[in-house]
């Protein structure tokens, strides 16, 4: 599996940054081949410019664009870590979206209407934030979230958000707290991938049960209509018979009548 991970947050003391520590090292273990991209460290630049619509409008894509499109075409899984500000995501990761998730990579329009065009990769999304879960939940506000970012970007591109998970109060965690949140990254990570892999075991199945029944129904269908021919032959076979029966019998009467005459 390739596994991409972008990652935005300035510091490396942070709680994201830890976050994106455990998800490399749990990626490696599992032999994934791992790419992290972070952004602020790669002094990604957020900024569209005109240029860049122009460029990418003529066929003339900026390198510093192409460079990270490679890399979410590569990916099978994407994890993105990033700390929620203002109810949201960092500027430079909206900045990230806004320049590398561009139409003809990402989507397009089709059929009067928009067709996502990364089908088939999946998303996890760790996002630690300083308002509690508690407190954002009973607004709606983690809702929200979750439908401006994971329906609004991730999803209508055709991706699969396996989960998003907030770590609630992460600025004001004791240290207990915050190897408990720790933990439980892994656990994600190895749940979410278990349940994927089930599900396309579980189609692969109900294809092949399909395709045996399929099999199955022609191969009656083929007995069934030899079954006929052999029928129709052995009724034509018996009918043939039944004649030869009735002609021996017409005949045998006629001479048995004609010597009757001549006694």
């Amino acid at each position: 599996m390739n596994h991409l991970i972008v990652y935005a947050h300035p510091s490396s003391d942070s709680f994201s940054n830890k976050i994106l520590t455990i998800s490399k090292e749990f990626s490696v273990e599992k032999e994934y081949k791992t790419e992290v991209r972070d952004l602020y460290s790669i002094g990604f630049n957020p900024v569209l410019k005109n240029s860049d619509l122009k460029g990418m409008h003529g066929g003339e894509t900026p390198e510093e664009i192409k460079r990270e499109q490679n890399y979410i075409q590569w990916a099978d899984l994407i994890t993105f870590i990033y700390p929620v500000w203002w109810t949201g995501m960092p500027a430079i990761l909206k900045g990230y979206i806004d320049r590398v998730f561009s139409y003809g990579i990402a989507y397009k329009h089709a059929d009067g209407g928009v067709e996502g065009l990364l089908k088939g990769k999946m998303v996890l999304l760790f996002s630690p934030m300083g308002t509690s879960n508690e407190e954002y939940g009973k607004i709606g506000m983690l809702d929200s979230m979750k439908q401006t970012c994971d329906e609004g970007i991730f999803k209508f591109c055709g991706m699969k958000v396996m989960k998003h998970v907030f770590f609630g109060s992460a600025s004001n965690l004791e240290k207990e707290m915050i190897n408990e949140y720790l933990k439980a990254v892994p656990l994600v990570m190895s749940k979410c991938l278990s349940t994927n892999k089930s599900g396309e075991e579980g189609e692969q199945n109900k294809d092949i049960k399909e395709n045996g029944e399929n099999k199955d129904n022609k191969e009656d269908s083929k007995e069934s209509s030899k079954n006929s021919k052999d029928s129709s032959k052995n009724s034509d076979k018996d009918k043939a018979n039944n004649s030869k029966s009735e002609n021996k019998d017409i005949s045998s009467n006629k001479s048995s009548m004609e010597n009757s005459k001549s006694k």
